[in-house]
């Protein structure tokens, strides 16, 4: 992802610009009149053999679906009829649908309610203050520690101090050393941000020493060539760059360089390091916790969200990201065809929102976006996520989406449009996210962001005064199941496979269609007609 992020702002040529704007402005149109126009089965009728082996298995799912129809289910609405092919599932009480009608009796309606006043009546269980963040030390107690904090290195009983366009152990009072933030791309991973707002990084002459060792340099961006993985071994670090292969040593000068061997570095806490940009939440105390792992929980929940959503329709419809490795400079970035077109060319964003323009700027200045009007663009950044968690937010329910039709239509991609390659690598992120959270936290399991698979898991999780992630599904065509000339394009064993494929992913919850019919169900459609 990094490498990706630094190539996303070449300049491009007025021309260019007019082609870009003009292309998508009419893939943004056709994407809309999808939504309005498409039929339920998206254009599957003009092929029926897709991905399958033969005519033997698709009589024999002809066979099953025509046995299927001709049962009788007590009720008389036609299953091809848009109107009223989906009526059990959404229709209000009807005296003549004895599937539709309402089977809850009287006796059981004042249990119920009976049932809750109750609830009301009873004590609140016990809420306990968040434990408190645990005291930087001197020296680290391991790889993980460091995040965000201020320190000093050293090697051979010499501090590490800046020395022309690099670095070197010569100081010999820490005081006289380079102040170094580190902050965390990956748990133990870690960027150098020294006090000119620039970073510890390989050089670019000879980034794999093939001449012998290459220098270390203060580099003005973020890239792989400064993201140091540190493992500790006794009472030193060794920084290793896994981009290069090589690690940090230092010469007989005392010269930071890339070597095969690294060299073992001291670290000790300092302070006057320069602010890493970051987005504050702005919240004072800390969160609750329950007395126990399993006692009543208190909070509240959001129920619907798609925390990944940067990564569907094929990844460059939404602009923006929860988090990037290299901080809110690289996450919160506006689109590609947005900013070439200084937000005039954003066709979609503009339908949605309701404005033909946008500042497309971000960071830092946010003058347009996030707001709740804008569909395009990033909402659940993980600063914005933590001050949610800290005001209360206790359970939460990402759903993994995709459409796979409408992200055919959008001519910009950089992922696949098939709906379960979506879900799989937006499972990746979510995990990715889980990690990164962890890393900033000071290890593993440490972060206030858990997936959790379980009601028991989600108390326990709650009780720490964390906050419990549900992994859910809603696309249009999960498990590949969608229809071909009425006919279903999956067997019970493919959704039997992939139900347990997802299961293992760390799924738990699953909307079975959304905005297209699938052989799974049919849509109602988001006005329910």
């Amino acid at each position: 992802m990094p490498g990706d992020d630094l190539n996303r702002h070449s300049e491009q040529s007025a021309r260019s610009r007019g082609r870009l704007s003009w292309a998508v402005g009419l893939a943004a149109g056709a994407v809309l009149a999808a939504t309005v126009v498409v039929p339920s089965y998206a254009g599957d009728l003009a092929d029926t053999s897709e991905n399958r082996s033969g005519d033997t298995f698709r009589d024999s799912v002809e066979a099953a679906t025509e046995a299927a129809l001709a049962e009788d289910h007590d009720h008389d609405h036609d299953h091809t009829d848009p109107a009223t092919k989906n009526l059990v599932s959404r229709s209000v009480a009807d005296e003549s649908d004895p599937l539709a009608t309402d089977p809850t009796t009287d006796a059981e309606v004042a249990a119920n309610a009976a049932t809750v006043a109750a609830r009301r009546d009873r004590n609140e269980p016990t809420l306990l203050a968040g434990p408190a963040p645990d005291r930087r030390r001197v020296s680290p107690e391991d790889r993980y520690a460091m995040a965000g904090g201020c320190y000093a290195i050293g090697a051979r009983d010499r501090w590490v101090r800046r020395s022309g366009e690099g670095f070197r152990a010569s100081a010999r009072r820490i005081g006289a050393a380079e102040p170094l933030h580190f902050q965390a791309t990956d748990l133990g991973k870690y960027l150098l941000y020294a006090t000119k707002k620039d970073f510890v990084a390989a050089g670019s002459g000879d980034p794999l020493g093939l001449t012998g060792a290459s220098g270390v340099v203060a580099a003005d961006e973020p890239s792989p060539s400064a993201d140091w993985k540190v493992v500790k071994r006794r009472s030193t670090f060794r920084f290793r760059l896994p981009s290069t292969g090589k690690a940090l040593g230092v010469d007989k000068a005392g010269n930071l360089v890339l070597a095969d061997k690294p060299a073992p570095f001291t670290i000790r806490r300092t302070s006057s390091c320069a602010r890493w940009p970051e987005i504050r939440t702005n919240v004072a105390g800390r969160p609750h916790r329950g007395e126990t792992s399993f006692a009543e929980v208190r909070g509240y929940t959001d129920a619907h969200t798609h925390g990944m959503a940067f990564e569907f329709l094929g990844g460059e419809v939404h602009c923006g990201k929860p988090w990037d490795p290299y901080g809110v400079e690289y996450a919160l970035v506006d689109c590609d065809d947005h900013t070439a077109t200084g937000g005039n060319g954003a066709v979609l964003e503009g339908f949605l929102s309701g404005r033909p323009t946008h500042d497309p700027v971000g960071w830092p200045t946010f003058k347009d976006w996030p707001a709740p009007d804008s569909l395009t663009h990033e909402g659940t950044y993980y600063k914005w996520m933590e001050r949610s968690w800290r005001g209360g937010l206790r359970l939460f329910v990402n759903l993994l989406v995709e459409n796979n039709k409408l992200c055919e239509i959008y001519p910009l991609k950089r992922n696949s449009c098939d709906d379960m390659d979506s879900i799989r690598l937006q499972a990746k992120r979510m995990k990715q996210f889980e990690r990164y959270i962890d890393a900033q936290a000071g290890g593993p399991g440490e972060g206030w962001y858990r997936i959790v698979r379980s009601p028991f898991e989600a108390r326990r999780v709650i009780n720490e005064g964390k906050l419990a992630v549900v992994m859910g599904i809603e696309t249009s065509v999960v498990f590949g199941c969608t229809m071909k000339a009425d006919v279903p394009q999956c067997t019970a064993e493919e959704i039997e496979r992939q139900l347990d494929e997802v299961h293992k992913m760390g799924v738990r919850q699953m909307e079975l269609v959304n905005k297209f019919d699938n052989a799974l169900s049919g849509v109602a459609g988001d006005a329910g007609q």
